[in-house]
């Protein structure tokens, strides 16, 4: 029999969903595939966050348990998802599997350079430490992964029309638009995945796209050295990722959205990105053409694939590249991680590791 819920715990219950609601806006969440979710549970389509919102704190009329109930459910599995998997940069170190099973042992239990935090579930509270926090742990077989907590600054730019009327425009010059940048703090969940099965140590940075470069790459610096001063090795080595480019272009499996190369004659040839969603450059008649009889050198390759055990529908996609600059002014330069993104099961992030690995050959 189901529990009736008091007032102040249907209210408590709103202010969760809308505090969720917000965090997966923060985080970039696509209100499309929320909206999506809220509809299969009975809900009105809505087209911005700021109107599910809405619907959440004005809903009084039906089952209002059940209402909120769905909607926790929905916000719950959703938030969880992106936090776990969503736009993570992944590096690569080669570790002995003793030495895996050694720091993964040792992660979860120090207290000197990490704050041991809950290990069955995603803490969501806007992070105080000065240390990261060791938090959900996930075994899958031979693939253990632990996700740290600890805050990052975003910057974002807001429109800010209304306050026009405010200013006083210079001679000559009339204001039609106004926006300020700010700046504020927010959760990083990044993880440590310990890859038994082929020695491999990964750290995944959250949030690339979103998260300041400089903010990622000291927060992933930070975290090796302490790795490594756990597992008393001077020296993890990193991969080279930069063999990964082509092997990933000339496997048959998999949609390349996007890839770039120099043919050998000094050309440069870039096919660009898909024109039709998931359709592959590949197969495009005026690439085969272009490309017919040379060599190439690539040097940037975004790859789709459906893991074989993920969730419906589910689709990953992994980037590896240099950009123009870089491969021109240093051809030898490594590429140093992999972009995962459309992730959204513990498979689809095994899956998309491995998929790294297994073209990381010459």
């Amino acid at each position: 029999m189901t529990e009736i819920l008091s007032e102040d715990d249907l209210n408590d219950l709103r202010k969760d969903i809308v505090f969720k609601l917000k965090e997966l806006k923060r985080r970039g969440a696509l209100c499309g595939t929320i909206n999506a979710r809220f509809q299969q549970v009975g809900f009105d389509s809505s087209n911005t966050y700021k109107a599910l919102i809405a619907k959440i704190n004005n809903l009084e009329s039906g089952d209002v348990q059940k209402q909120l109930q769905n909607a926790s459910t929905v916000v719950n599995q959703e938030l969880l998802k992106h936090v776990q998997f969503y736009n993570k940069r992944a590096y690569f170190y080669s570790l002995s599997k003793l030495n895996l099973e050694k720091l993964f042992n040792t992660l979860i239990s120090d207290r000197t350079l990490f704050i041991q935090g809950e290990k069955d579930y995603i803490n969501y509270e806007l992070y105080e430490g000065d240390k990261p926090e060791v938090g959900l742990v996930v075994e899958n077989d031979d693939f253990k992964i632990i996700y740290l907590r600890s805050v990052r600054n975003r910057q974002e730019t807001q429109r800010i029309d209304e306050k026009i009327p405010k200013i006083l425009d210079d001679e000559n010059e009339k204001i039609i638009r106004l926006t300020k940048v700010v700046q504020y703090a927010m959760n990083a969940y990044d993880f440590v995945a310990f890859d038994l099965k082929n020695e491999c140590l990964i750290l995944g940075a959250d949030l690339t796209s979103v998260f300041p470069n400089s903010e990622t790459e000291k927060a992933s610096g930070v975290t090796l050295t302490s790795l490594r001063r756990l597992s008393g090795i001077a020296e993890i080595p990193s991969k080279n990722l930069r063999n990964c480019v082509e092997n990933f272009e000339k496997e048959d499996i998999g949609d390349v959205l996007d890839h770039a190369f120099i043919t050998a004659d000094g050309g440069y040839n870039h096919a660009g990105k898909s024109l039709t969603k998931g359709q592959d450059v590949r197969k495009d008649g005026f690439h085969k053409d272009g490309i017919q009889g040379k060599e190439a050198d690539y040097y940037g390759v975004v790859k789709a694939y459906t893991p074989t055990n993920g969730e419906k529908d589910e689709k990953v996609i992994i980037t590896i590249r240099l950009t123009y600059k870089e491969y021109k002014n240093k051809s030898s330069l490594p590429i140093r991680f992999a972009v995962l993104n459309g992730i959204r099961t513990i498979e689809g992030l095994k899956y998309s590791i491995r998929k790294v690995l297994e073209h990381n050959h010459n």
